[in-house]
Parts: C-alpha cells; sequence; structure tokens
C-alpha cells in the first residue's frame, strides 16, 4: 500500500516543476488576442503592434482577432471564458474593466474575479477640441460662454456612460456649467458632427485631432492629460488652466483570463518590456499618440484599481448611468 503522504508530495512536485517547463515551451501555438472593437480604431493599432512585437520576440504567430459589440465588454467576456493556458489574451480598457463593470451589477464578468492584468501597455491623451467658428479661443471662454448660455452648447461623445461622456459630465460639474450630450457611434462621427457644426465641442484623441487643428478645421482648447502631450506641446492642460483636478485620457492593458500560469503572464510581461525598449517599436506608438506604459505584473493591477478608484468617483459625482 502506497503511503498518502509519499502521493501527495509526489502530485505536489510534480506540479511545481511542470509550470517553468511549461512556460519554458509557450508558445508552440499561434496565440489569439481578442480586441473588443473594431478594426482600424486606435485600441486596435496598439493591439497589432502588441502582436507584432510578440511574434518577433517568441517566432509564434500572435493573431489579433476583432470582437465588438457592447462596449467591448463582448470581447473580454469571451477572454474571461477562455482556457486560461496563455492561448487566449485579450486587450483591456478604461471601459471594458472599470466604467461599465462599475455601471452595470448584470455584466457577466467581474475584472477582478475574472481576469489576470498581465501588463500596461499604453495610454492616449484626448484634447478638448471645438469646431472653427464657435466664438471661444480658449477653455476659459468656453466656460464663460456655457455659463452664460446654459444648455446651449453641445458635445459630441462616442457612446453613452463611456469614458468621454465620462470625462465631458465631469468637467461640466466642476466648472458648473451645462451641455449638451450627443452621443454617436463612434470617435470618427463626433469629429464629423464638429465639423458640420452639429456639434460644438468634443473631447478628441490627439492623433485624431492633429490633421485638422494643422489644417485649422478644428481648434484645441485645452489638453486632456496630467501632462502635455509631446505631440501638442504648446496646448496647455485643462489642470494647467483651471487649477482643477482633472485629467481625460484612455488607456490599454494586457489581460488573461484568471488562473493563466503566473510564469506565462511573467514572461508576455517581460517581453513586452523588451519590445518597449526598442526604437522603431516606440516611434510608432508615438505616431499614435500612445504613451507607453511600463511596469510589473504586480504594478498593473495596482494601476487597474487606482483607476477603477477613479471612475467610482467620477461616476457617483455624475450620476451617470448606462443605457
Amino acid at each position: 500500500m502506497r503511503h498518502p503522504v509519499r502521493v501527495l508530495s509526489v502530485i505536489a512536485w510534480a506540479i511545481l516543476t511542470m509550470a517553468p517547463v511549461y512556460a519554458k515551451n509557450y508558445p508552440d501555438r499561434p496565440v489569439k488576442i481578442i480586441v473588443p472593437y473594431s478594426a482600424g480604431g486606435g485600441t486596435d493599432l496598439v493591439a497589432r503592434l502588441v502582436a507584432e512585437a510578440f511574434a518577433s520576440a517568441f517566432g509564434q504567430s500572435f493573431v489579433v482577432e476583432n470582437q465588438p459589440g457592447a462596449g467591448g465588454t463582448i470581447g473580454v467576456a469571451n477572454v474571461a471564458r477562455a482556457k486560461p493556458d496563455g492561448y487566449t489574451l485579450g486587450i483591456g480598457t478604461a471601459g471594458t474593466q472599470v466604467i461599465v463593470p462599475n455601471l452595470d451589477a448584470t455584466l457577466t464578468y467581474r475584472p477582478e474575479r475574472d481576469f489576470e492584468t498581465i501588463a500596461m501597455i499604453n495610454s492616449v491623451d484626448l484634447v478638448l477640441t471645438a469646431r472653427p467658428d464657435l466664438p471661444v479661443q480658449s477653455l476659459q471662454e468656453l466656460i464663460a460662454y456655457a455659463k452664460a448660455n446654459p444648455g446651449k452648447l453641445s458635445y459630441g461623445t462616442p457612446g453613452v456612460a463611456g469614458s468621454v461622456h465620462l470625462f465631458h459630465a465631469y468637467l461640466d460639474l466642476l466648472n458648473d456649467i451645462e451641455m449638451l450630450h450627443v452621443p454617436f457611434p463612434g470617435e470618427a462621427q463626433s469629429i464629423s458632427a464638429m465639423l458640420s457644426n452639429t456639434v460644438d465641442i468634443s473631447l478628441i484623441t490627439v492623433t485624431s485631432g492633429r490633421p485638422y487643428f494643422a489644417a485649422g478645421r478644428l481648434r484645441p482648447l485645452a489638453a486632456g492629460g496630467p501632462k502635455r502631450s509631446p505631440l501638442l506641446p504648446d496646448i496647455l492642460t485643462v489642470v494647467e488652466l483651471t487649477g482643477l483636478d482633472y485629467a481625460a485620457y484612455t488607456w490599454n492593458v494586457l489581460i488573461a483570463p484568471k488562473g493563466t500560469p503566473r510564469e506565462i503572464q511573467q514572461v508576455l510581461n517581460e517581453k513586452l518590456a523588451d519590445a518597449f525598449r526598442r526604437p522603431e517599436i516606440q516611434k510608432k506608438m508615438n505616431q499614435l499618440g500612445a504613451g507607453i506604459l511600463e511596469g510589473s505584473i504586480d504594478a498593473a493591477t495596482e494601476f487597474v484599481s487606482r483607476e477603477d478608484a477613479i471612475y467610482k468617483k467620477v461616476i457617483k459625482a455624475t450620476g451617470i448611468k448606462r443605457e
């Protein structure tokens, strides 16, 4: 008769020694990266750079699969349901990881329960932008105009209860002004609406706005990020202009199903950090207006936790609901 303690010890040893071997051989087949938005958008373009970097580092295919819908929650829900073996990864965003989970108690996934946050990827600053014939030249003038004309100004966003909607509503709240919210399917439609004078202002990404700013077709009023954008160094931030505790930016993180081996998470985190040190990757990220975020697995988890606290505060203050 086998000794039960000895059998258990052998099993425990086997489990402990298998994981590093598994990570050493990883990946031995193509890896899928689920992007919860349509192809061609900012998150998709960043994901394709990440996939390219991983493919080069590992000598294996990393395939981007776009699964848009329901504010990004369809795609990340499929990440949560995948086998936690490192062969299904995903791109998590402020919307999928903190905003919608705080607005929808019926969501099929809960970030802290269902995901491993492997690495921070990037942040993208937003720019408060106005149509060029709006009779304001600065953020201060916009605030004064809005106070004198409550409810007359309008802002466009890529949908109800998304990060851009929350940032606009919070800016209104902090400045005691009231503007009309006009939601659109995406950022491109918000920009088109400003160009056609359908809406007055919108928070848009730096990269989307730059060509219009250069051509004089749109007017940047303030940088939304915590610091000035290197792509628009002369545009002051909301903080510099008002002294308010305010920042408007989006971000992406690399996620995997809960239970993905820590050794695989670690090697992915390290390979991504290595890629971000390469000048050609830095150049491509800069062209996308994507500020690289680096750090350990624990730092990535803590980053999402801090962002969750910020959004909880904004959601509570604005009273925004998901429709």
